[in-house]
């Protein structure tokens, strides 16, 4: 108040005295008339800002942060913090800087989540997981997950039952151990070793079983005893298929539906087959052979 009546007073000198004033001194008036202004200007601005600038900032912050601009609306915050500390706007616009901070999380786990969608493997859903355990999208990213999973498993069998190599039907039995079609394979997999072995020139000629009991059952059965010196692993391909393994000095008794079989054992290092018709009852005692085709 003081500033604007000291301010009005000049003006009314300023007008008053311009005709009987030296220039020198006229010049010195408007100067400080001049700066008058610019003072009262200046006092305004700071009167506005006592009385208006919390809600001002607040209102800025607020309606920015909506928008999206959470830049600018976190720096106009700060002012109204370091300002207005005391005001109620300074409290309300703390709800309005932890707004900003979910908002920002609830964007940055979207944008994670859109590029696990994206790229849709088991190591992009686990970054998602990783980065956000208690994320609103970690039981679908779960899910993806498992489905994956379970679309490579079964491509894997899918390979494994086309092929016929028995190194790719075991590593798919070593990976997949619980799925549903280990048994059929298991099955493929000995008439393949089998295959194998017959194709084998070094493969040893082995001798039929000794009949101990003849019937016209469906079922034979075979007791083998293992005197080679090593573990035994015999194979049976035909009307049943049957893998046993026999440690050294032991014997086991296998039953099989009657029929005509391929034969294949292993002992210690060497491979040995032949074929057998199979009704009855059977002995069968393995040792090394000499002697090839």
């Amino acid at each position: 108040m003081k500033h604007t009546s000291m301010l009005f007073c000049l003006l009314l000198l300023l007008i008053l005295c311009t005709s009987c004033v030296e220039q020198s001194e006229y010049d010195n008036l408007q100067l400080k008339y001049n700066n008058l202004v610019k003072e009262n200007e200046e006092l305004r601005k700071q009167l506005d800002e006592i009385e208006n600038g919390a809600e001002r900032l607040y209102n800025q912050a607020l309606e920015l942060s909506k928008n999206n601009e959470f830049d600018i609306a976190e720096q106009q915050l700060k002012i109204l913090f370091e300002r207005h500390s005391e005001t109620q706007f300074a409290k309300d616009g703390r709800k309005i800087e932890q707004n900003i901070k979910n908002q920002r999380y609830i964007i940055k786990e979207n944008d994670t989540w859109d590029k696990a969608k994206s790229t849709n493997s088991i190591e992009s859903f686990q970054h998602y997981l990783e980065e956000y355990p208690n994320g609103k999208y970690g039981a679908t990213a779960n899910k993806e997950i498992k489905k994956i999973k379970e679309e490579i498993e079964q491509e894997a069998y899918n390979n494994a039952y086309k092929s016929n190599s028995s190194s790719i039907i075991n590593d798919f039995i070593s990976k997949y151990p619980n799925h549903k079609g280990v048994s059929g394979l298991k099955k493929k997999l000995i008439q393949i070793e089998i295959d194998e072995i017959f194709g084998n020139s070094n493969t040893g000629v082995l001798p039929s079983s000794t009949k101990t009991y003849t019937s016209n059952s469906t079922i034979s059965s075979v007791k083998i005893q293992n005197n080679t010196g090593c573990n035994l692993v015999v194979r049976y391909s035909g009307v049943d298929v049957l893998k046993i393994d026999i440690p050294i000095n032991q014997a086991r008794t296998i039953s099989l539906k009657s029929g005509s079989y391929k034969i294949a054992a292993s002992a210690c290092g060497a491979n040995y087959a032949g074929t057998e018709y199979l009704q009855g009852d059977y002995s069968s005692n393995y040792y090394i052979s000499r002697s090839y085709y």
